[in-house]
């Protein structure tokens, strides 16, 4: 879960030194970004299944879902902004 906060991180230093002149840092940056919202979301539905105490994790995968959908967000905004940009 350190992690998530360290791909967290690196995704803020790319965004405020403005990489987006190498296509290799724009990507890797959206790669980290979908990695930072999956893992987030399991780790927050681990906390509420273990609070709750449920027999299966029904949490944990459903927040994986949430987290899949978010990151698939960020994913396309992110490639749209690119396309946008380079016009």
């Amino acid at each position: 879960y350190l992690l998530a906060i360290v791909i967290w991180a690196y995704c803020q230093l790319c965004r405020e030194k403005k990489m987006d002149n190498n296509p290799y840092a724009q990507y890797s940056s959206i790669a980290f970004q979908l990695l930072a919202s999956i893992g987030l979301c399991a780790y927050l539905g681990q906390k509420i299944d273990h609070y709750y105490a449920t027999q299966t994790p029904i949490f944990t995968a459903l927040m994986v879902i949430v987290g899949i959908a978010a990151g698939l967000y960020l994913v396309v905004k992110q490639v749209r902004r690119n396309n946008h940009d380079k016009k």
